[in-house]
């Protein structure tokens, strides 16, 4: 059985992070976010986490931000942007994925990032 893979999740819109955690619970991963984006960096630094994903309520400059931040701290989890209409020029992520693809795109993309991690290891 392969181990649980654990996601950051992290956004400024609570009620649509709960329900996405929910989803990708069942999807099989096991969650954790922060109260706020801000705290996210501490829950890095003190988990094993495989994938990070950043919420399209967190504004670009923030999210912007926090992947130079998490990179900083050695992190080196893939970034995962979810986004709103078009994904900013210049974001740094490794994968984007929009709001309106629902679930399964998101899944699709967390997967392809996990097998590429696994390829470099």
């Amino acid at each position: 059985m392969p181990p649980i893979r654990r996601i950051l999740s992290v956004s400024r819109d609570r009620a649509v992070m709960l329900a996405r955690n929910d989803a990708l619970a069942v999807a099989g991963f096991s969650v954790v976010s922060p109260r706020h984006p801000g705290e996210s960096a501490q829950i890095l630094a003190t988990s094993d986490i495989d994938i990070i994903l950043l919420g399209h309520s967190i504004p670009y400059q923030e999210r912007t931000d926090l992947v130079h931040r998490y990179r900083e701290m050695g992190a080196k989890a893939p970034v995962i942007v979810l986004y709103d209409g078009q994904p900013q020029e210049g974001e740094v992520a490794d994968a984007f994925v929009s709001i309106d693809d629902g679930p399964e795109e998101l899944i699709h993309a967390i997967d392809e990032c996990l097998k590429t991690r696994s390829r470099e290891s």
